[in-house]
């Protein structure tokens, strides 16, 4: 194999058991795969008359900690157990139309099936490849952004218990999809948001003009002080401990200032995103397209500038809070495509 980055690979295999390594199965294409190692030392430094530097007989390991950072392009095929990890949602595939079906991902409490995952980092070098596995790997969060100039990506924060580097490198093989682009991106605010059969659905919305990119920030704040007696330094699997505050930000021309009130208002808007991809054959219904949807019952907005700098177009960063909306819920992310199967 290769010695640069050319011929990296990166996958991940569904645990049953926090923390007990899978063998890993399911692999994408990724923009980058950074992990870290945190050891807790701990340093003696009892008095010792003469002795003044700390001694390394007295330098031990407490535990370690596991973290790590990985981006990945949104393709039509082939994410669907990386959206349920990141989020913690329970979706299935179920039969939209014809050919077409769809993932309802909705966030849960990253403690179902599918929210630990074993994944597998392989970095070439000149000195043959170097293969690290994590077991009992968390979603600590995720950023799923997109530029119309560009496509979109999601970049996940990694929480993990434990890391092999004797673990034989996984054969990789891929399922081909292609990219959801910035042109295929619709954005509207407003309307109604309601719920049927667990699924949201947005009536009544309008386009927002001038939108050039979004970016979701969506942390999962977790436990990861897990260190307990009779587990010989390895931490536990990592839990969500406190409340979620996701937000959304919207890049546009300031091409109007219908949100100003909304936001001196402090008033509640529904976010509508969709991306439309191809045609998928024999799709009918809503299933005619690949799909990428997301749906924010509740964003009340933070900032709402109207910025006057430079003598070109001015640009406008709406930021705002995703809230929860007492009835539908907080976020919906929607996924259409041809996978009988998660």
């Amino acid at each position: 194999m290769g010695a640069t980055g050319l011929f990296g690979q990166w996958g991940w295999g569904v645990e049953s058991t926090p923390g007990t390594a899978v063998t890993v199965n399911k692999f994408c294409e990724i923009e980058s795969a950074n992990y870290d190692v945190e050891k807790q030392v701990v340093q003696g430094k009892g008095i010792k008359a003469g002795q003044t530097v700390p001694l390394s007989g007295r330098r031990y390991s407490g535990g370690t900690a596991y973290t790590g950072k990985v981006k990945v392009p949104v393709t039509t095929l082939g994410l669907g157990q990386l959206f349920r990890w990141a989020m913690g949602s329970s979706a299935t595939a179920v039969v939209l139309g014809g050919t077409a079906y769809e993932q309802v991902h909705q966030p849960g409490d990253l403690e179902g099936t599918g929210h630990a995952t074993t994944q597998q980092v392989v970095v070439p070098s000149p000195a043959g490849d170097k293969t690290y596995t994590y077991a009992g790997c968390k979603s600590a969060g995720f950023t799923l952004a997109c530029e119309t100039t560009g496509f979109a990506t999601i970049e996940v924060d990694v929480d993990a218990m434990s890391e092999s580097t004797i673990t034989a490198k996984a054969s990789a093989s891929y399922t081909q999809g292609d990219l959801f682009l910035g042109r295929q991106l619709g954005c509207k605010l407003g309307g109604t948001v309601t719920t049927g059969s667990g699924k949201m659905a947005v009536s009544g919305n309008a386009n927002f003009d001038g939108v050039t990119g979004f970016s979701l920030e969506c942390p999962n704040p977790l436990n990861t002080e897990r260190y307990y007696a009779n587990a010989s330094g390895t931490r536990a699997a990592a839990l969500l401990n406190d409340f979620r505050e996701w937000s959304i930000t919207l890049e546009r021309d300031f091409v109007d200032d219908t949100q100003y009130s909304n936001f001196t208002g402090d008033t509640a808007v529904p976010v509508y995103l969709l991306f439309t991809g191809a045609a998928i054959s024999g799709g009918t219904g809503d299933g005619t397209n690949f799909k990428l949807e997301i749906i924010l019952p509740a964003v009340k907005w933070d900032q709402a500038p109207h910025p006057l700098d430079g003598p070109d177009l001015q640009k406008q960063s709406l930021k705002g809070t995703i809230l929860h909306d007492s009835t539908n819920g907080f976020l919906q992310l929607r996924y259409v495509n041809t996978e009988t199967t998660i």
